[in-house]
């Protein structure tokens, strides 16, 4: 079974557990009080829950040695999902996102429920993302107190990461350090993402020692950096990503394309300036298909296959994992 087979087995597995809880607290939600609109902000969550990749909790399962059936890792993903639920309704809340995973957003939801309220997708998605937030908390407090621990550490670091994001958005396009681009991207993409997953699942392996996490650390932070080099090309090159191309140039943020271009494509860049400041999507598109950016993320993908390599027999699980991660990371 490659990677890709083994993360769509696990989400057929996790799905529904998954789905479950977050119908369960949403229920929960309207026994408080019924409201007319409860029906139809369960309904948007739900479906906006339904097209998630879940690489968070498949990389717990997948570092762990474990199936779902184990309740400590059950609660580990779980915990892991809910607050990645609770994180993107209230980043979509930041970025003014329509359209995430091929769905509207709660943002563009509330703008068909209320005439009255031009705000109130931003603040049902704020308020729901508090419930799961603090879902999260619970499942993950049933774990041994140093996987509690970890958790909250990377609640920590992904909200400092974000926090990142939005100063990113209130500087001019391309303006944001190197350094200030790499230290977002270490904590809100390869720590929360790859690192903490990974971490969390080897922690509840029977096999755990801190010897071997000071291993799958460095690693898997590397292949967080190249997931967010990848997502941030397909940013500017897929229409079917599940959200509009060049969102992160629209809101001008800062990436390792906009470096990259900024330092190979001088005169590209400042055609790029120019379609953002006429919000000109079709002329970026146009700019983008003279850019090659499959060939430096092919560079980028060999020095992480590189670093695999290197990685000491003795650690042979960890190296065996960390390759069938990289095939989830190619980019055609």
């Amino acid at each position: 079974m490659t990677t890709k087979e083994e993360i769509k087995h696990f989400q057929k597995l996790f799905d529904p557990l998954f789905i479950e809880k977050v119908t369960r607290l949403l229920d929960e939600q309207s026994a408080f009080y019924q409201t007319s609109f409860d029906n139809d902000v369960k309904q948007a969550v739900l479906n906006y829950c339904n097209n998630g990749k879940r690489i968070r909790p498949f990389l717990i399962y997948f570092f762990s040695g474990r199936d779902l059936e184990n309740d400590n890792l059950l609660n580990l993903t779980l915990a892991s999902e809910l607050f990645h639920l609770a994180a993107l309704l209230q980043d979509d809340v930041m970025d003014e996102s329509l359209m995430r995973r091929n769905v509207p957003t709660l943002n563009a939801y509330g703008q068909t429920l209320s005439d009255n309220n031009k705000n109130l997708g931003d603040h049902l998605g704020i308020l729901l993302g508090d419930v799961f937030w603090t879902a999260a908390i619970e499942y993950v407090s049933y774990l041994p107190s140093h996987v509690f621990k970890e958790f909250i550490t990377m609640i920590q670091r992904t909200v400092r990461g974000q926090f990142l994001d939005v100063i990113g958005m209130n500087e001019n396009y391309g303006s944001t350090s190197e350094s200030d681009v790499l230290a977002r991207h270490d904590l809100k993409t390869a720590w929360y993402t790859f690192t903490s997953p990974a971490r969390l699942g080897y922690m509840i392996n029977d096999n755990y020692s801190d010897k071997d996490l000071e291993i799958v650390t460095p690693i898997m932070k590397e292949l967080g950096l190249l997931f967010q080099i990848r997502d941030d090309i397909i940013d500017c090159i897929d229409e079917n990503s599940g959200k509009p191309l060049f969102g992160d140039v629209m809101e001008n943020q800062t990436t390792w394309v906009t470096l990259y271009i900024k330092k190979k494509y001088p005169k590209k860049f400042k055609d790029i300036l120019k379609a953002k400041e006429n919000k000109d999507r079709n002329l970026l598109k146009a700019i983008f298909e003279d850019i090659n950016l499959i060939d430096p993320y092919q560079e980028e993908f060999k020095k992480r296959e590189k670093l695999i390599q290197d990685i000491e027999e003795e650690y042979i699980f960890i190296k065996d994992k960390a390759y069938q991660v990289l095939q989830l990371l190619t980019l055609s």
